[in-house]
């Protein structure tokens, strides 16, 4: 899940998983789990989760309920959407550079 932290007087988005809820601070070692989709044009929601216990609990939950399950590292999934937004190499770069002065929580 998308979430907003207060953090040395800014508002600053993060990604929390949505199987515990705690935050997801390397997307090395989040996932984003779905139901698989079999025609052109579906869409579905992805729930985002820390890799291990979390995964697997997401990928059951979907299981229990007759889907087929698919899944993508979280890094991956969100360089994907971030790519299907429109947001450029370039911009990236940019922003990077950006937010490096207020560097990392």
């Amino acid at each position: 899940m998308l979430k907003l932290i207060r953090k040395s007087d800014r508002t600053l988005p993060i990604i929390c998983c949505d199987v515990c809820g705690t935050w997801i601070d390397d997307a090395a070692l989040g996932a984003a789990v779905f139901a698989s989709l079999s025609s052109e044009g579906d869409t579905n929601e992805a729930r985002l989760t820390h890799k291990g216990a979390c995964h697997d609990k997401a990928e059951a939950e979907l299981r229990g309920k007759g889907h087929n399950v698919g899944w993508l590292e979280l890094k991956d999934f969100l360089s994907n959407m971030l790519h299907n937004s429109g947001v450029s190499l370039d911009v990236l770069k940019q922003m990077h550079a950006d937010h490096e002065k207020f560097g990392r929580l």
